[in-house]
């Protein structure tokens, strides 16, 4: 009682117990006739585009709606979507005429800088845990995003993107690292990885609850797992090159294939699984989804490159496949075919984005990221990174795209470390960020990004004595069409996904 209506209060509630009193937990409310207004959301980082409606149902005779944010942003009109570009805690204050009586109502907002920002992973005694090979993949709904450890113990991570608080987290027992990347099921919702120790292939449900895991395969520090259009069949393959095609919902075998080495990048398309293999001789392979019959070969110059991943142009009839010493290979989808192999670089190049403006942006083992038109005739742009050492800095890395006309690609070993945005036209740079301070050498990249929803998720290696970072920042824009690892956002390798 006494409270003053349209007036925001701070509440502060505590349970008294026989052993002593709870942990405060503080809210905030604003008694009122009627609550003059909804937000999406007051508690988001900087930048994140949160949608402020006028309650026009209990105030229809109200007039001059405004809306002016922290930053001095003036907005009117009875639906707003608005970021603010601020940290701590700040005012929105809407204002209205009622009854031709102006009213003001301030609508607290807590503005933090990073989506997502931790280090906080299990070990096992006193190694670091961090991120190699692997990448950020999100729930078919794009509310949750899932990392995975590699060190010394495997960790299934599940983080809330808006909050940036972790949901829960998985830790198989008796399990090594993982050196396998995710892959959730874009029907099911599904998760599916292995570790570095044979026979653990795991499915895990959206729930942090091990469904099944599967002992048939050796180590997989390999490739992605890719997963069929319809969320039925999940096919993995492992360091050894021993292709499985599994039921997604019991681990079920239901073909398997020796291909003799280990597998570089899946894609699934309709009837065909393509499988890249570290090898020069039949380095492509396409399978038929149903059995595992060899349905032809393609023979190249380099090998692929090892846990990476393949591009898709925009039509889906080209794929662009990342090769060791520096190559790029072009395949027709259709006709099954070896376009053009080139060199670009001078070391291994890791999984491509296929950028707005029509380029190949890809991020290479020799320290340089590299522009290049579609047809692989031409480097149009090379980026060289001047940090110390120069190679490795963009070792896994997998580049993404927006709609925009940006990719998206972290760079560095050891100094410096930085979330990197070029213009994917020119390869200027038009952003650039990094972690902490990076005197520990914990933020070392040896995995890949992924974006969605405006936001760059990247994970990076630690170093000893301190884990490696996972971290999300707001930098806007549009994911594309195949803009991350995987094509769609659960990273599922498959051309027909029903969220492409």
């Amino acid at each position: 009682t006494g409270l003053t209506n349209d007036k925001n209060y701070i509440f502060e509630i505590v349970a008294n117990y026989a052993k002593g009193d709870s942990e405060p937990v503080i809210l905030r409310a604003m008694p009122a006739l009627a609550i003059p207004y909804f937000v999406s959301a007051t508690n988001v980082s900087q930048g994140w585009p949160v949608d402020h409606r006028f309650n026009r149902t209990d105030f229809p005779e109200a007039t001059e709606v405004t809306w002016t944010f922290p930053d001095g942003a003036v907005k009117t009109g009875d639906e707003v979507t608005y970021g603010i570009w601020a940290i701590g805690e700040k005012e929105v204050v809407l204002s209205a005429k009622v009854n031709n009586v102006k009213k003001e109502w301030k609508i607290a907002m807590v503005l933090r800088e990073w989506v997502i920002a931790t280090r906080d992973f299990a070990q096992n005694g006193t190694a670091y845990q961090g991120f190699k090979g692997s990448y950020p993949v999100f729930s078919p709904d794009g509310k949750t995003v899932y990392v995975i450890t590699f060190n010394a113990l495997t960790g299934l991570y599940a983080f809330d993107v808006e909050s940036g608080v972790e949901k829960w987290r998985f830790l198989p027992a008796a399990s090594a690292g993982s050196y396998n990347p995710l892959t959730v099921n874009p029907v099911t919702g599904d998760i599916y990885f292995g570790t570095t120790t044979a026979g653990q292939f795991y499915c895990v449900g959206p729930d942090g609850k091990q469904k099944w895991m599967f002992t048939g395969a050796g180590n997989m520090q390999s490739t992605a797992p890719a997963v069929s259009a319809d969320g039925s069949v999940v096919y993995i393959i492992d360091k050894s090159g021993n292709t499985f095609a599994l039921d997604a919902s019991s681990g079920t075998q239901k073909w398997t294939v020796a291909l003799g080495y280990q597998g570089g990048q899946l894609l699934i398309n309709g009837n065909d699984l393509i499988v890249a293999i570290c090898n020069n001789t039949d380095a492509i392979q396409f399978l038929n989804t149903s059995d595992g019959s060899k349905i032809t070969t393609i023979s190249l110059t380099n090998k692929p490159t090892d846990i990476s991943g393949m591009a898709v142009s925009d039509d889906k009839k080209t794929a662009y496949v990342p090769l060791m010493a520096g190559g790029m290979a072009r395949i027709d989808l259709a006709t099954r075919t070896l376009v053009k192999e080139t060199v670009i670089g001078t070391n291994n190049m890791y999984a491509p984005a296929i950028s707005s403006t029509g380029y190949l942006v890809v991020g290479s083992k020799d320290g340089c990221v590299y522009g290049v038109k579609a047809d692989l005739s031409e480097v149009v742009w090379t980026y060289v990174h001047t940090g110390t050492p120069q190679t490795n800095v963009f070792n896994y890395s997998h580049a993404c795209a927006d709609t925009e006309g940006r990719v998206y690609i972290t760079a560095g070993q050891k100094t410096p470390m930085n979330n990197l945005i070029f213009n994917a036209a020119t390869g200027d740079i038009v952003e650039q960020y990094g972690y902490l301070n990076n005197a520990d050498n914990a933020e070392r990249q040896m995995g890949g990004n992924n974006y969605l929803n405006g936001v760059l998720y990247s994970v990076h290696l630690g170093n000893t004595g301190t884990n490696g970072a996972f971290i999300g920042k707001y930098v806007g824009g549009t994911r594309k069409f195949w803009g991350g690892p995987g094509g769609d956002i659960c990273g599922s390798s498959c051309l027909q996904s029903p969220l492409l």
